[in-house]
């Protein structure tokens, strides 16, 4: 997660930070969900609108495992990669979400 990428977006804005990144938190919930029921042909469409939200944000590594899966979504080691990255990215975001996080 590219934190000065995420403070230069929000023009260093502490409180819109926080507020991002919980919305983050809340889509990889949801996106996890429909990533492990969605049809194969789901997954592209899934997976392009988490790319998009992962870089607006700097979670570059996340938006490489999306992309990935965009452009391959029968990929079964592309999707177990995407589904690792977002549990990684969520993790990260626990302190941010419980708002434990230093500012």
């Amino acid at each position: 997660m590219d934190l000065v990428h995420l403070a230069a977006q929000t023009m260093g804005d502490r409180g819109l930070e926080r507020e991002i990144l919980v919305l983050l938190d809340r889509q990889l919930e949801l996106m996890e969900a429909r990533l492990l029921g969605a049809a194969v042909d789901a997954r592209g469409s899934i997976a392009h609108a988490l790319a998009g939200s992962a870089r607006n944000v700097g979670a570059f590594p996340l938006a490489q495992a999306a992309s990935l899966v965009e452009r391959n979504p029968s990929g079964e080691e592309a999707n177990d990669a995407l589904l690792r990255e977002m549990r990684r990215v969520s993790a990260f975001l626990s302190p941010f979400v419980a708002g434990d996080a230093a500012d």
